[in-house]
């Protein structure tokens, strides 16, 4: 990608890593340092012809390992640790594919004003 003057790195992780989550930082306090490292690294390779976009997901996406221990708990009667919307990973993919071909925006959120919401209230 340097020799070539183009290129993309593509990171899509959880939420965390913008709006802290008490329960999540305690365990796994990750998520911050990674975004300021692709901050930093957007910034070293963004006159370099090189995109770094990153996607934060405030959502629990289909067909994964979580969503389907909520529908197992949901399909047993028991209390659901779900919350928030379930999105399809085929719509995540064109979100980040939107931000490298058109956008060119280095960060992005699903779903949208996420983190507005959770300011206000």
């Amino acid at each position: 990608m340097l020799e070539q003057h183009d290129g993309a790195i593509l990171i899509a992780t959880g939420a965390a890593a913008v709006q802290g989550q008490p329960r999540l930082q305690r365990r796994r306090p990750r998520p911050r340092r990674q975004r300021n490292y692709l901050q930093s690294l957007q910034i070293e390779l963004s006159d370099k012809g090189i995109y770094v976009g990153r996607l934060y997901i405030g959502a629990t996406i289909e067909h994964s390992a979580w969503h389907a221990a909520i529908e197992a708990d949901k399909a047993a009667g028991r209390l659901t640790r779900a919350r928030g919307p379930v999105v399809d990973p085929a719509h995540l993919a064109d979100l980040l594919r939107s931000m490298h071909n058109t956008t060119k925006v280095p960060e992005a959120m699903y779903p949208q004003g996420l983190f507005d919401r959770k300011q206000r209230s």
